[in-house]
């Protein structure tokens, strides 16, 4: 129960068909936990990973004309180094209709800490890569 609230109800829907592209989704332990949360086997290696962006956008833009019903693409994006960069206050895996801009003068030092959420019983952060950004004098 640790998956983020945003995506949980939308996995819980009936689905027909799960399809995973990219590097971490051949990992074994990726492929059980999509397995376990929506009870169906997820095709791998279906879909070339070159080809996937562009599917990708022609099925959302299909959905968008009308012309595809009953489909659901769930668009999510890391949000907590944006986040850290921008001092925003966004959840983790919002939709990815957003957009943030914020211009840094880079006069001294910008840190950022990319954030991961803990497992619901540790109930804290972990810090995975910090971005620091120092002005180089021409």
């Amino acid at each position: 129960e640790t998956m983020t609230p945003q995506i949980r109800p939308k996995a819980r829907a009936p689905l027909s068909k799960v399809l995973l592209v990219g590097g971490a989704t051949r990992m074994p332990s990726v492929i059980s936990f999509i397995k376990n949360m929506t009870g169906i086997d997820p095709e791998v290696g279906v879909v070339n990973p070159d080809e996937a962006v562009a599917l990708g956008a022609a099925v959302q833009a299909g959905i968008l004309q009308g012309q595809i019903k009953d489909l659901m693409v769930m668009d999510q994006w890391q949000a907590s180094l944006m986040r850290a960069l921008a001092g925003l206050s966004l959840k983790n895996n919002p939709e990815a209709r957003a957009a943030v801009e914020q211009q840094f003068d880079m006069s001294g030092g910008e840190v950022a800490d990319d954030e991961e959420e803990a497992a619901a019983a540790l109930e804290e952060e972990q810090i995975l890569a910090r971005l620091e950004a120092e002005h180089q004098a021409e």
